[in-house]
């Protein structure tokens, strides 16, 4: 178990990385695995199918974007709403200070989409005309490769300045006492164990939904399975519940 006075989590997705700042001693959780390990599941996948589920495409150092080609847009007015939740000029402040880490780490500081040109100006007239605004939105382009070797980069400097960092670990529930939130519970293929704090700040970017049904023994679930077969069979594309398949 981990005790510490102070510390900050941050996840994204919730459930699934875990960074925890404890004063100087800096400990982070990822559900998936280092860049590397996550190569070689991904071209697993790639070849046979074969899904690692704890690491992929989507989990591990450097989320999607480390398999992504590599593309950071750069205002505000893109994505997401944490402009409405802290302010334009805040947030186009931390996408920069964000940006200027990426540079650090060597990202090309060629920006792209911010040309004026006659085409352009075209488009935003007829943009204006329906009603609709064009965005200026500047866009660094890291490409696939060098967006592996920058997080790459990045965990080894995180490494060499004090940081743990605890791959193929998941953060699978919040301590509470009453309302208050105490700690996370981390899942590794070692156990589980707590992590505790006196005061603890959760940012969540996104999160992890995962669905599943149980059933007391197979006889009842093949019969829930084949009467959702039957239910599914000849219906149009569309989104149903569980009140059409019963009724």
């Amino acid at each position: 178990m981990y005790k510490k006075n102070l510390f900050t989590i941050l996840a994204r997705p919730l459930f699934t990385r875990v960074i925890i700042l404890m004063l100087l001693i800096v400990l982070r959780a990822a559900r998936g695995a280092l860049v590397d390990s996550r190569r070689a599941a991904v071209d697993t996948f790639h070849r046979t199918g074969v899904l690692d589920t704890a690491s992929n495409v989507q989990f591990g150092e450097g989320g999607a974007g480390t398999f992504s080609d590599g593309k950071l847009s750069l205002s505000y007015e893109v994505g997401g709403d944490l402009p409405d939740l802290i302010g334009e000029e805040l947030a186009q402040g931390l996408i920069d200070y964000t940006d200027g880490i990426y540079l650090e780490f060597g990202a090309a500081p060629e920006v792209e989409g911010i040309t004026e040109n006659e085409e352009i100006k075209e488009i935003r007239h007829n943009a204006i005309k329906a009603g609709l605004k064009l965005v200026d939105c500047p866009i660094r382009h890291l490409g696939t490769e060098k967006a592996q070797e920058l997080y790459y980069a990045i965990q080894t400097y995180l490494q060499q300045h004090g940081v743990e960092i605890l791959f193929e670990t998941e953060c699978e529930d919040i301590l509470l006492e009453g309302d208050v939130c105490k700690g996370v519970c981390l899942r590794s293929k070692e156990g589980t164990c707590e992590v505790r704090g006196e005061e603890i700040i959760i940012a969540t970017g996104s999160e992890t939904i995962t669905l599943k049904h149980e059933a007391e023994n197979r006889s009842l679930f093949a019969q829930g399975a084949l009467a959702a077969a039957a239910f599914i069979a000849g219906k149009a594309p569309g989104m149903y519940d569980m009140r059409s398949i019963i009724e």
